[in-house]
């Protein structure tokens, strides 16, 4: 019988319709879990920046990020967008495809400050509410980087680069530019300058720093006339650690120092309500944190709460309006919570917490909070709650049509390791999980080491390493492991790989995957690591030491220690770390440097690295590479030109993730 006399054949003609019919109901009653969550997905998950509530509490004004790849661009464009804490309205401001971001609202909430790409380099507007009237502020040739309204809306206090000399253009030109190492070329200096009044025009701008003060952060006294301020000893950044805090009046210009310099990174501070005092963020090396209150006048400082545990990556330190609290963001194992200190010395409290709360802040009277919060399946969004009852409401829903079904369940999980430790963990399983079989697991390693993994939204870009929705859509489990030294449980755990990178790390990370292929959930022949700095160090280490895994991904990752202790921009880390200078202890630095034992590797690997990185060098990753290509070892390796750290540009990031799939489906399926 032919094709043509099958479907001629009215029986069935008829089955084949009814099979067709039966097959989609069946799909539309229960969709296929497995639909893809692309890293294209993942890259347009809307990113919200900053957050900024009105003085009456009843606008939020905020930053939406998303990318811009055409073919004359490849870029993340922020917008600013406006809206109402009940929910009811949230329209953007501008539309002409200009980045612009961090928005600050007036003292009196008739205008809304801005930094502008609209001029060249990032400088201040002001607008009304509506986004009309905009008119600029700042004329800065290097860009401004934070600013800030005086308390009564005249003023504008703002931190740029110091701009080059005349002198120093000439000679630029001239090709005769030398780079003098620890020179004042990078030197962020704080200025103020009148606003717009009716007619548009302003004064010029005044410095108020030294040619060779590089400030940190900086906030107003309540009354306007003084500005305390954060600033470094040397206009060298890498000598991190080494900050003083002093105080300038904005008329006469004097300066007097508050608190003298040390070993200590001073990163954030902010005047009381009632002028009295002035609250400061102090790191430590190992990232530990002391929250202290200055006298605003000068005067030995009060310890508020030491040695607060993963605080120093989360900003926002806001004073309660009878100035007798403060709040802040904290670790808390997987989560961040916002924490109450009381400045008589009384027990934090914990007044509520979330997966990640990025951008937090407070309106004029201190009334109430509005910040930005995500989960492990729920992306980021901005909410309000009053200070004295935890109540909150969404007042943003930029994420809110995500197909979500599309991601694997997430949840935190723990396992004993050496030592007795619990180890605490975050596991995201298959989309199409069936409890029961087993799959293949990639283990992400954070960096740090003094960091940690939060329950941020696997979907989504604010911890854009490793795309686990990607991978959970694909079939994959994903395990990122919180292991010691890291924080968030103490500062016992987080001091607890001093002096022992690749040991009681390392095992913590092996113990989480022997407890998955003991619980049934991952496949002890398809397992693949992965991780950024420390944790592409950790990536390095761990197929040195085992060939358990099938794959590994090492990204802007390090393989020499004695070499990255000469060459990378923050010098004391690795002496924090070991106690040591590599010329003091070289064997500590050979033992634990993954390229000394690179004639242990079995494991394909994927080197990725960005080409200006200067907290881990690229010379790390030619490190490894070329020892794994002499050895015949399945390598390759990709540099990301103009990329630092990590890349910035949505090409170069959707390359990094379509690359980390690829090769994991090459060598684990």
């Amino acid at each position: 019988m032919t094709r043509t006399s099958y479907f001629r054949n009215g029986a069935f003609a008829a089955l084949l319709i009814v099979l067709l019919f039966s097959a989609s109901a069946a799909a539309a009653a229960a969709p296929d879990p497995i639909l893809s969550w692309t890293v294209e997905d993942t890259l347009n998950v809307t990113v919200i920046e900053s957050a900024a509530l009105s003085p009456d509490g009843a606008w939020v004004a905020y930053t939406a990020r998303y990318p811009v790849m055409t073919e004359n661009r490849n870029e993340y464009v922020s917008t600013i967008r406006l809206a109402k804490v009940d929910g009811t309205t949230d329209r953007q401001l501008f539309d002409d495809g200009c980045s612009r971001m961090s928005p600050g609202w007036s003292p009196d909430g008739t205008s809304l400050a801005y930094i502008s790409f609209e001029t060249g380099a990032p400088n201040v507007f002001v607008a009304r509410p509506d986004g009309t009237g905009a008119t600029q502020v700042t004329d800065a040739g290097t860009g401004v980087l934070r600013f800030g309204w005086s308390p009564d809306g005249g003023e504008m206090a703002y931190l740029a680069f110091a701009p080059p000399s005349p002198e120093e253009c000439r000679a630029i030109a001239g090709g005769d530019d030398p780079i003098v190492i620890g020179s004042s070329n990078m030197v962020v200096r704080l200025w103020v300058t009148d606003v717009p009044n009716d007619h548009g025009t302003v004064s010029g701008a005044r410095l108020l720093t030294p040619e060779n003060c590089s400030v940190r952060s900086w906030d107003w006294a309540p009354d306007g006339r003084f500005i305390a301020f954060t600033h470094s000893l040397s206009p060298d950044e890498r000598y991190g650690y080494n900050y003083s805090v002093s105080r300038v009046d904005t008329m006469t210009g004097e300066i007097a120092p508050l608190l003298p310099g040390s070993r200590v990174a001073y990163e954030e501070l902010g005047y009381s309500p009632d002028g009295k005092w002035i609250a400061v963020r102090a790191i430590h090396p190992l990232y530990f944190v002391d929250i202290l209150k200055l006298p605003a006048d000068g005067g030995e400082p009060v310890p508020v709460a030491s040695s607060l545990d993963g605080a120093a990556l989360l900003t926002g330190l806001r004073w309660s309006a009878d100035s007798e609290h403060l709040y802040l963001p904290t670790s808390r194992g997987t989560g961040v919570a916002i924490t109450e200190l009381s400045t008589d010395g009384a027990a934090p409290r914990y007044l509520f917490s979330y997966g990640c709360i990025g951008s937090f802040g407070m309106n004029a009277n201190r009334s109430h909070f509005a910040y930005i919060a995500e989960d492990s399946l729920v992306p980021q969004e901005v909410y309000v709650t009053p200070v004295d009852a935890f109540s909150p409401v969404q007042v943003t829903h930029c994420n809110a049509a995500l197909p979500l079904e599309r991601l694997g369940s997430t949840e935190v999980i723990r396992w004993n390791s050496t030592g007795g430790l619990e180890i605490e963990g975050i596991l995201t399983l298959p989309a199409n999980y069936t409890p029961g079989e087993r799959y293949p697991l990639i283990v992400e390693i954070h960096g740090g080491p003094y960091c940690q993994f939060y329950r941020h939204f696997i979907g989504g870009m604010t911890w854009p390493i490793c795309p686990a929705g990607t991978f959970s859509s694909q079939g994959y489990a994903v395990l990122r492991p919180n292991i010691r030294g890291s924080t968030g449980y103490g500062a016992e755990f987080t001091r607890a790989n001093y002096r022992d990178w690749g040991g009681g790390d390392y095992g913590d990370a092996m113990a989480g995957v022997d407890h998955l292929v003991t619980e049934g959930v991952a496949d002890p022949e398809r397992l693949a690591i992965l991780g950024q700095s420390y944790g592409g160090y950790m990536t390095a280490w761990a197929v040195t030491q085992t060939d358990r895994f099938d794959a590994a991904v090492m990204i802007d990752g390090i393989s020499d220690l004695v070499s990255l202790d000469g060459t990378h921009d923050i010098i004391f880390d690795l002496h924090d770390n070991f106690g040591a200078y590599c010329w003091e202890d070289p064997a500590i630095y050979i033992s634990r440097s993954p390229v000394y034992h690179v004639g242990n590797v079995t494991t394909p690997t994927l080197i990725l690295h960005g080409e200006n990185d200067l907290r881990v060098p690229v010379g790390q990753a030619w490190e490894f590479y070329d020892a794994l290509w002499k050895r015949g070892v399945p390598v390759e390796m990709v540099i990301y030109p103009r990329a630092g750290h990590f890349p910035g540009e949505p090409r170069q990031q959707l390359d990094l993730f379509n690359r980390e799939i690829a090769w994991c489906e090459e060598y684990v399926r």
